[in-house]
């Protein structure tokens, strides 16, 4: 298993923390924002990556589609 980066494993917390509090995943403006993005893309990229390595799964065509596979612990 690879290594998560800072941005990577920072981002993944949030998504699993928020799942847990609210029963959805955050939106990509929520992750922006509680992570201090500028851009939406960033958050793209990252979610991209970590989608990649099958921590998470994103669901096409649904509002709050983040599922979490896996934890990085």
């Amino acid at each position: 298993m690879r290594d998560l980066t800072a941005p990577q494993r920072a981002m993944l917390a949030l998504v699993i923390e928020y799942r847990e509090d609210n029963g959805k995943a955050p939106t990509r403006a929520e992750i922006a924002e509680a992570l201090g993005y500028r851009h939406q893309q960033a958050v793209d990229d990252v979610l991209m990556a970590l989608q990649k390595m099958r921590y998470i799964a994103i669901q096409p065509r649904r509002h709050r589609n983040i599922e979490i596979l896996r934890n990085y612990q």
